[in-house]
């Protein structure tokens, strides 16, 4: 990396490094300067750049975006062109054709992100578990974004469902997942259209959280054995009441979307807190216009 680095010297009009502080560390070590440092790690509401870190980046970057205000104030302080645009991950949230409102049934609905790891199967066996512990006459809509790369039929086998083909002509469209008791609509590349046709997100997805987060849906999510505390527990701090944390269990997952699906001002609530933590919109644009100078 400080071969490739040391080489870029001079050949580039702009360099952009994307993540935590180990670009600006190759950086300095290189001898390269940083037009614009995107941090997508740090936030606010979890941490704080120490002094060896504010050092760091002034002496290796002219512009830093960060995720929230709270971290460009410090800074800022420190002598640094810090600006607060927006989360970038929100600006990668996909939409494309596909019609959500079209395969509603019922008055409402969730949204599964079982991720895109090797968990992925194993995750959405757990939701549908939960969701199949939910009383017939309270079950939502249900919605699946299928990360790429993600095969139904695994997905099927994983649950014990049935795939359906799809028939819709919509690009997105990767049919059904179908059981005498639950019916799950699969799509992929649209995960902006699925979010905002929910109104409360499962999720054990990472970018796809924030996204959801974002446009003001609360999540819930399970806690994983194998999860990083560290992790999670910096998690946690950023998404705050948005993000309902819950046992590696079907019926604890079950208990809590019940009683998000039946409490409407809660779910405003959870919304409202999750679009502020994790808003706004816009962060790419000022990137470029800001590379464009």
């Amino acid at each position: 990396a400080l071969s490739f680095l040391r080489s870029a010297r001079g050949r580039y009009d702009k360099v952009v490094v994307v993540g935590d502080n180990v670009g600006p560390i190759l950086c300095l070590l290189a001898g390269l300067k940083i037009d614009v440092y995107l941090d997508v790690f740090k936030s606010g509401f979890a941490h704080a750049y120490s002094a060896p870190e504010r050092w760091l980046i002034r002496r290796t970057t002219r512009t830093v975006f960060t995720r929230d205000a709270m971290l460009a104030e410090t800074l800022a302080r420190a002598g640094i062109d810090a600006r607060a645009a927006g989360n970038v991950m929100l600006d990668t949230t996909t939409y494309g054709q596909y019609d959500a409102a079209a395969r509603r049934r019922r008055p409402l609905a969730v949204t599964l992100l079982p991720g895109s790891r090797a968990t992925t199967g194993e995750s959405l066996a757990l939701q549908v578990e939960a969701l199949r512990l939910l009383p017939e006459a309270e079950r939502p809509d249900v919605f699946v974004a299928v990360a790429g790369g993600i095969a139904p039929d695994k997905l099927a086998a994983a649950t014990g469902l049935r795939w359906e083909r799809p028939n819709s002509g919509e690009a997105a469209d990767l049919g059904r997942l179908v059981g005498e008791d639950l019916v799950l609509n699969l799509a992929t590349g649209v995960t902006g259209n699925l979010i905002e046709a929910a109104d409360v997100v499962l999720s054990q997805a990472g970018t796809a959280t924030q996204q959801a987060l974002g446009l003001g849906r609360p999540v819930i999510t399970f806690d994983r054995a194998d999860n990083r505390r560290k992790r999670m527990a910096d998690e946690q701090a950023l998404m705050g009441e948005a993000r309902l944390l819950v046992p590696q269990d079907a019926r604890a997952l079950a208990q809590v979307t019940a009683r998000l699906l039946a409490d409407r001002d809660e779910r405003a609530r959870l919304g409202e807190i999750g679009a502020e933590r994790l808003g706004p919109f816009g962060a790419a644009e000022r990137i470029v216009e800001r590379l464009l100078q």
